[in-house]
């Protein structure tokens, strides 16, 4: 048969397609089947050193496939969720919401039931008990973020939260460990206990009283700011500036100097810590960059290296100098006879059963998982009840009016005065419930767990639960959507189970400092009613952001207006 113009145009590009080495050809001019064959496997022979890793990829599938399916099974049609990252990844990549595949018949949060993922999903599963009845009102589908589904139960968080020898899910909190090490929020087995034995004393009330005027003197540099901007008569982004004031704090209560005594080094720090927060976010968010050999190789993960080295650096000198201060008896006199030890004094001080003290890698790691974790909550906690009290203006006055009758005729607040705060406290709650600070926590099953409901999880499993979810549960929050502290008064809390409201996680892992957390938080939000009355910018409403803490993708903008030198003492 001859060949014609179109064949001969297909051979002659196929030759361009393989400058290697040309295919055989019959005498027209185009390459048999067998010739191709042949070719093939020539070809082929070069990339043989590849096919263990090819077999061991397609084994991991299958494998990853076959667990998929024995999660599905503990919870098909019963709103249980399995949502692979990949999901969200091919979802912005489509320029849709950023919403994980939903597997086993749940919806997403938006109510959009999604296709299922090319091929089987086995990157990751996250699995969240869900009631089997009752999905959640259209406003928190719409609004809570990454796949929901329905709603958690407490006696889900129990069966997983009370058992301290699960550790936190690897694939999420490994990324954390280039930066904070192994401290207390990644460690787990005997030296977790051993870390948490150690620090809680740090965090008794005695230690915790002196900080309440360090909160309010960082407080009051960040008001004075504020003063010049509201003059302006524009609504601005709180976000930024409660974190700046945050950070201010942790470095006061940690190394004992903050804003007022920083040189350029201690700036530099400020710089790193802010600039960790963000970039390990942002590579949780990136699937390309969830492998550590590729991610050191990019701008991203250099950026976040030089990063690390700045944090280490200024932790690891003030330590050695703190150090060599108390091995002086007049430098460690005068350490002791302060106002206030800050938490660095705590950790040198402390020691095990044995008398070993903490070695400088476990002290570093502490103090960098303290910087971490209490900077970024706080700033989210804070500034999102600022939000709801300009939202709700008839709390914020009854807050204010009560702040006003407890500071009376004094200068300051003083430690006593934090617990008279009751109605700042249930608002405080209530915001918490609606915004938590940590929408989403995780661990790693050490062991199977069984369900109240008859359901269990083998070994192995990440679990992830949804706070965020878990606080509009309606069967125990009638009307979720709706603000009300008075859930709160002693009353109303009486016989509410003690998992269903969570902001500081719960168990024996739950958050060593929230006590700390919670007296700053206090002091701050009273003395920011003091001096302002805040009102929402209608046009720029936040929108809320579902991350390691619970941010607004275009940040959280306020009207604020001075309400004279009387207001505050």
């Amino acid at each position: 048969m001859p060949v014609g113009k179109g064949s001969s145009y297909h051979a002659e590009n196929y030759t361009k397609s393989c400058p290697l080495r040309a295919p055989p050809r019959n005498q027209g001019g185009v390459p048999t089947p067998s010739m191709l064959l042949t070719e093939f496997w020539e070809k082929s022979a070069k990339f043989s050193p590849l096919l263990p890793v090819i077999f061991g990829v397609a084994v991991s599938s299958l494998w990853h496939s076959a667990r998929a399916g024995l999660l599905l099974a503990a919870g098909r049609g019963e709103g249980w969720e399995l949502a692979g990252r990949l999901g969200s990844e091919y979802k912005r990549s489509q320029g849709q919401r950023e919403t994980s595949w939903s597997l086993g018949g749940c919806r997403s949060s938006h109510d959009a039931r999604l296709p299922l993922p090319p091929g089987p999903v086995g990157f990751r599963t996250d699995l969240d008990p869900r009631l089997p009845q009752a999905p959640p009102p259209a406003a928190s589908k719409a609004e809570v973020g990454p796949g929901h589904g329905q709603l958690p139960r407490a006696t889900h968080s129990l069966a997983v939260w009370a058992r301290p020898r699960d550790p936190k899910a690897p694939d999420v909190y490994d990324f954390f460990l280039q930066w904070i090490g192994k401290g207390l929020l990644v460690l787990d087995g005997p030296k977790w206990f051993q870390h948490r034995k150690l620090l809680t004393p740090g965090f008794h009330y005695d230690v915790l009283k002196p900080y309440v005027a360090i909160f309010a003197d960082s407080t009051r540099i960040m008001l004075e700011k504020w003063e010049k901007k509201a003059c302006e008569g524009k609504s601005f982004d709180i976000f930024s500036d409660v974190g700046h004031m945050a950070l201010d704090t942790l470095m006061k209560c940690t190394f004992g100097k903050g804003d007022s005594g920083l040189n350029h080094r201690d700036s530099s720090y400020y710089v790193a810590v802010s600039e960790l927060t963000l970039l390990m976010q942002q590579r949780i968010d990136s699937f390309q960059y969830h492998n550590d050999f590729i991610y050191w190789l990019t701008p991203h993960g250099r950026r976040f290296l030089r990063a690390c080295r700045a944090a280490h650096d200024h932790t690891d000198r003030v330590i050695r100098q703190r150090k060599a201060a108390l091995q002086d008896e007049k430098e460690r006199e005068k350490i002791q006879n302060r106002r206030h030890l800050d938490f660095l004094d705590i950790l040198l001080d402390v020691r095990g059963e044995s008398g070993v003290q903490l070695s400088d890698t476990d002290l570093r790691a502490e103090v960098d998982t303290f910087m971490f974790e209490g900077h970024d909550t706080t700033t989210s906690g804070i500034s999102w009840f600022l939000y709801c009290m300009a939202l709700y203006p008839e709390h914020q006055q009854r807050c204010r009016e009560e702040v006003r009758e407890i500071l009376g005729d004094q200068d300051s607040f003083q430690w006593e005065d934090l617990a008279k705060m009751t109605y700042l406290t249930m608002c405080m709650k209530e915001c918490f419930r609606l915004y938590p600070p940590v929408p989403q926590v995780y661990r790693q099953l050490s062991k199977p767990v069984s369900f109240v409901d008859g359901r269990s999880l083998p070994a192995g499993s990440l679990i992830s639960l949804h706070i965020y979810a878990l606080h509009r549960n309606s069967d125990v929050w009638p009307d979720p959507e709706v603000f009300d502290p008075l859930r709160f008064s002693p009353e109303n809390s009486s016989g509410r189970h003690p998992y269903a409201f969570i902001p500081f996680s719960a168990g024996p892992r739950n958050c060593i400092g929230q006590q700390f957390a919670m007296n700053e938080m206090k002091v701050v939000t009273a003395l920011c009613l003091l001096r302002f009355e805040f009102s929402v910018d209608p046009l720029r409403l936040p929108i809320k952001l579902p991350q390691l803490v619970l941010r607004s993708k275009n940040g959280i903008h306020l009207y604020l207006k001075p309400l004279g030198p009387k207001a505050e003492k």
